[in-house]
C-alpha cells in the first residue's frame, strides 16, 4: 500500500476518533464548550491534512484551519459546496 496512502488513512482515523470524542463529550452537560470544541477543531484540522497530504501538497506544522484551506484553494482542491462560509 502506497505511504501516503497508509499516512493520510491514519490522520483520517485519528480525525474520527477526535469527532466521535466530541459527540460524547457533547452529550455531557459538564463537560465544557471548549473541550468539546477543541475535539471538533482537531478532527476537521486532521481531516484537511489528510487530503492535502493524499495529494501531495505540503503544509506547515499548524493548527490554523484558514491556513489550510487556502493551501487547499492554491491547490486546486475542492471544498464541499456548503463551504462558503470558511474563512478563506
Amino acid at each position: 500500500m502506497d505511504d501516503a496512502f497508509e499516512r493520510a488513512n491514519s490522520l483520517l482515523t485519528k480525525a474520527r476518533q477526535d469527532l466521535t470524542a466530541a459527540q460524547c463529550l457533547a452529550r455531557e452537560p459538564a463537560v465544557s464548550q471548549w473541550t468539546i470544541g477543541f475535539h471538533a477543531q482537531q478532527a476537521v484540522e486532521k481531516s484537511l491534512k489528510a487530503v492535502l497530504m493524499w495529494h501531495a501538497v505540503r503544509y506547515p506544522f499548524t493548527h490554523d484551519i484558514a491556513a489550510l484551506l487556502k493551501l487547499f484553494r492554491l491547490a486546486g482542491l475542492l471544498l464541499p459546496p456548503d463551504a462558503d462560509n470558511l474563512p478563506i
